[in-house]
């Protein structure tokens, strides 16, 4: 188990505990998952549903699935974050990122798919906010 503590965040980097949703292409949470976000606590309630990373089927062979044990947790907590809008879209990109590090994702993918979030997720982030 590893603690991240920066300016920015504070939690411990753990998995998120999941289970596949019967009969779709999601995951749910299976209890809360709570970490400190700049003095307060951000809260994924049990039962949150998520769609994994949003990585297109073509680049799982240069990236990962969007299911990979690697990017799950900082992909369920990036579908949060960007759905409640508890806080701004490039914090919830820049914390995805550093938990995909933590999971032991290297430099180069993790802001692959960092500047990924920064071009594409606009529209994810307007449309739940």
């Amino acid at each position: 188990m590893e603690f991240f503590d920066d300016t920015l965040y504070k939690f411990e980097c753990l998995q998120i505990p999941i289970v596949p949703v019967p009969n779709t292409t999601t995951v749910k949470t299976t209890t809360l998952y709570s970490f400190l976000y700049k003095n307060r606590i951000i809260k994924i309630p049990e039962g949150f549903v998520s769609d994994g990373a949003s990585i297109p089927r073509i680049f799982w062979m240069f990236l990962y699935s969007q299911f990979n044990p690697k990017i799950l947790t900082g992909a369920v907590i990036h579908d949060f974050l960007y759905r409640e809008g508890q806080i701004n879209r490039m914090a919830a990109d820049k914390l995805a990122r550093k938990i995909w590090k933590l999971h032991g994702v290297g430099n180069f993918r993790a802001e692959l798919m960092y500047y990924a979030l920064r071009l594409l997720g606009v529209k994810a982030y307007n449309i739940n906010s």
